[in-house]
């Protein structure tokens, strides 16, 4: 029974299990109702949380600030009441059997935000003032301001989130790191990233509209596995908690100002979501047509810039269904299905640039092969969650499935060319417990702990049946635990372990020819496969200070696990060899962290400064014959983020942000790297400085304006050859600046929204045009001019 038949069985057998809990005893009940408002202005809030603790029971308020939860076991409880931009508010109650009780809440604002809980850090809510790590949260009011500029996911990150690169303006995020380092991306906690090939497509693998929240956590993670060197990023889809039945409807349209020419695109979405009787769900769907993207200068940028895909023409759809029921008050079952595909179908062929002089462009042509981008990805998750399932212990076990297909565009530079696909196919299961515990009135916490088991068969071949990566097949068994304990009520200490067991399988195969730049072809050589084996027991610690909103500081060390993409490794190979010989080493990194954040009055702000390192590297550099591989070389990578944020008036808001970050690499191995033959890391690694800025203006109840601008400065790290180049991806990158405007005015069924992209139609080359531009002529194009953006949105 190969590995794949055997987790089927395995999340089938899970899933049956899950179905047959739904059998207990139920208590006698009461109900609970009541109006949310805010204790300054008196308004009813929307949209605010309410949970039972102990129980998977809840609510949210509905549009006149209303909830009701229904079927509460009679007895003394604890609600806690969160939302959006307020304080969490906990208070005790009491349901009597057959008796509904009628409570008013009161919120503050919370500034700061530090009350916003969140699940990746260690797959258990947790507000952020808890979590000593540096932490992003676009909920969904910035999804939908940023789904009105563009909906590209790879573009709203950037423009949100201090240490994660510049926006590529393609389909892919290659060159697009988060804190110089890879990231693992995730929805709903199933894997996105492709580790054993990386193929920088997993941004955008759902549509930005299905998702509620993203959470980025930065630095060094194990705690998905895998890939997350970075940090992790975590698309969260969300099962409504308000009573009744909601429809919102969205139609969009936008063109380009510089010319409007065939640049006509056009978006419809649909929300359907419900809450009734313990069963919550939703269904969206969503259709994309994009026109031609145009530069400044009204020309059509490249459809295929860097090989990487491009925006133009592409057509995107989405559909999404999520189901949950709460069986009983600690009990709770839920389903999630989620469809995406984007497919670039133009006439539009790329023209080459000329680095530094020449821009490439696009015109009518013949488009070799078929369509390219992501054919499909499937995601399905079935989730349980017990509650003291064994004393005060909770389960919380989830079976997933992806099911992921992308197909590259037609590429010359394999013998008599070709086009190629990645396959790739991941099954798993997760149980994870949470133990709270009590030492004495000063000292409480919890150990959440469990097992991974992933199955993760990809492969990359050529339509016609040729090899580019052989099918890698790994099986991941990794048990982990994490404590967190907090002293005096202030004081908040972390520590937690992984141990990552890896067996990569791979068959005989024969590399897929190349053509050199003398005309002369290379690869068709025959590898014999054979098993590989990596394990690793990384760890992190942590601690937090969290009695003062003006100064909560924070210290961590963390490591992550990698292996640096197996793929591009054994695809390379020159000569007839078997894969144990190839057998690369992972890398672990090693992850420091010192921050603070702070809150006063009208103000929140933080600023975290970080190093980590590694003993091998993973950067792609040009050797003298210009090939590029992989450089082993221990390296550091180092940074500051700073963030800022104001609101002067309960009208206006401001706020800014600065991202630096910079690494190098010791070539002689010796523990210094500031010797001659150390280098910079290349661009592709280390992306320029960024600032980021707003302001935010409500000039009516009804009517608001948002001004944004991220400016991407200057990064220059090498000398140029003897020819006067530069080597691969070691470009000087120059500076430029973008404004972005969005004005939103409500209507009595939803609100209409104007936005333009590129405000002053910026004339300019975006970073990664500047680095990889010399060594893909179709990379060297400018990024698009304005471009107006309307979307109308209906609430039913």
């Amino acid at each position: 029974m190969n590995i794949i038949t055997s987790i089927t069985h395995k999340l089938l057998f899970a899933a049956g299990i899950f179905l047959s809990l739904s059998t207990v005893v139920l208590a006698q009940h009461g109900q609970l109702e009541g109006t949310v408002t805010e204790s300054e202005s008196g308004a009813t809030l929307p949209g605010i949380n309410i949970g039972i603790e102990g129980t998977t029971l809840g609510g949210a308020t509905n549009a006149d600030g209303f909830f009701t939860i229904e079927r509460i076991p009679a007895g003394t409880h604890t609600i806690q009441v969160s939302g959006i931009g307020y304080q969490k508010v906990e208070r005790k109650i009491t349901i009597q059997e057959g008796v509904t009780r009628n409570i008013a809440i009161k919120l503050e604002k919370d500034i700061l935000g530090m009350n916003e809980v969140i699940v990746s850090a260690i797959r258990s809510a947790e507000t952020i003032d808890e979590v000593p790590a540096s932490i992003s949260i676009i909920n969904s009011r910035q999804i939908d301001k940023g789904m009105t500029i563009n909906s590209d996911l790879n573009d709203m990150l950037a423009r949100e989130v201090p240490g994660f690169s510049q926006s590529t303006e393609s389909s892919s995020n290659w060159g697009q790191n988060l804190r110089g380092r890879d990231y693992l991306v995730l929805i709903d906690g199933i894997p996105q990233s492709t580790p054993l090939r990386a193929v920088s497509r997993d941004l955008q693998t759902i549509d930005a509209g299905a998702i509620n929240r993203i959470e980025i956590i930065k630095g060094a993670t194990a705690i998905y596995g895998n890939g997350a060197t970075g940090g992790l990023i975590n698309y969260i889809t969300e099962l409504p908690r308000t009573e009744g039945f909601s429809s919102t409807s969205k139609i969009g349209s936008n063109v380009s100002l510089a010319s409007p020419d065939n640049s006509l695109g056009y978006r419809f979405s649909q929300y359907f979501s419900g809450y009734s009787n313990g069963i919550s769900y939703n269904l969206s769907g969503s259709l994309e047509q994009k026109g031609l993207f145009k530069d400044a200068q009204g020309d059509i940028i490249p459809t295929n810039p860097q090989g990487q895909g491009g925006l133009s023409e592409a057509s995107v759809y989405n559909l999404h269904g999520q189901i949950g029921y709460d069986i009983a008050p600690k009990h709770h079952i839920e389903a999630m299905y989620n469809f995406y595909s984007n497919d670039q179908e133009t006439d539009y062929v790329t023209v080459a640039g000329t680095y530094p002089e020449q821009k490439a462009t696009a015109e009518k042509g013949e488009v070799r092969g078929e369509p390219q981008g992501t054919r499909g990805n499937h995601n399905a998750r079935l989730n349980y969650r017990w509650l003291d399932i064994l004393g005060s212990t909770s389960l919380d076990a989830t079976a997933y499935l992806q099911d992921y297909e992308t197909l590259f565009g037609y590429y010359d530079g394999y013998r008599d060319g070709g086009q190629s696909y990645l396959q790739s196919e991941k099954y798993g299961i997760r149980f994870n417990f949470k133990s709270p515990f009590t030492l004495s009135d000063q000292v409480q916490g919890s150990v959440v702990y469990g097992v991974d088991l992933l199955s993760d068969k990809t492969q990359q071949a050529l339509l016609d049946g040729r090899t580019v990566t052989p099918e890698m097949t790994m099986a991941s068994y990794a048990p982990y635990a994490q404590l967190k304990t907090t002293f005096y009520d202030h004081w908040v200490f972390k520590g937690g372990m992984r141990f990552e067991a890896l067996n990569i399988d791979v068959p005989d195969y024969t590399t897929a020819e190349m053509v050199n730049p003398d005309g002369s072809y290379s690869g068709g050589v025959d590898i014999e496969g054979g098993s590989l084996d990596y394990s690793a027991l990384t760890y992190n610690l942590g601690l937090s200070f969290k009695k003062f909103s003006t100064f909560n500081p924070f210290v961590s060390i963390s490591q992550g696990f990698s292996v640096a993409d197996l793929g591009r490794t054994l695809r390379s190979a020159t000569e007839s060899t078997t894969v144990q010989r190839i057998d690369p080493e992972p890398v672990i990194i090693q992850n420091y962290e010192l921050g603070v954040n702070s809150s006063f009055d009208i103000f929140r702000g933080s600023i975290s400064g970080f190093v980590s390192s590694s003993d091998l590297g993973a950067s792609y550099q040009e050797d003298e014959n210009g090939n590029l591989g992989i450089v082993r070389s221990p390296e550091i990578v180092y940074g500051v983020e700073v963030s800022a944020h104001a609101r002067p008036t309960n009208k206006l808001g401001i706020g800014a942000s600065y991202t630096f970050t910079e690494g190098r690499t010791d070539n002689n191995d010796n523990g210094s790297y500031t010797d001659p033959v150390d280098e910079f890391l290349v661009n592709s690694r280390i992306s320029p400085p960024k600032f980021t800025a707003y302001t935010e203006y409500q000039f009516t109840s009804k009517l608001s304006t948002r001004i944004s601008m991220i400016h991407s400065a200057e990064r220059n790290r090498f000398e140029r050859l003897e020819n006067g180049s530069f080597p691969a991806y070691k470009n000087k990158v120059n500076s430029y600046t973008v404004f972005d405007l969005i004005s939103s005015y409500e209507l009595p069924f939803g609100s209409f929204s104007l936005a333009v992209d590129n405000l002053l139609n910026t004339d300019y080359y975006p970073a990664i045009s500047q680095w990889a531009g010399a060594a893909f002529s179709t990379g060297y194009a400018k990024g698009p001019g304005a471009r107006l953006n309307a979307t109308l949105t209906v609430n039913l």
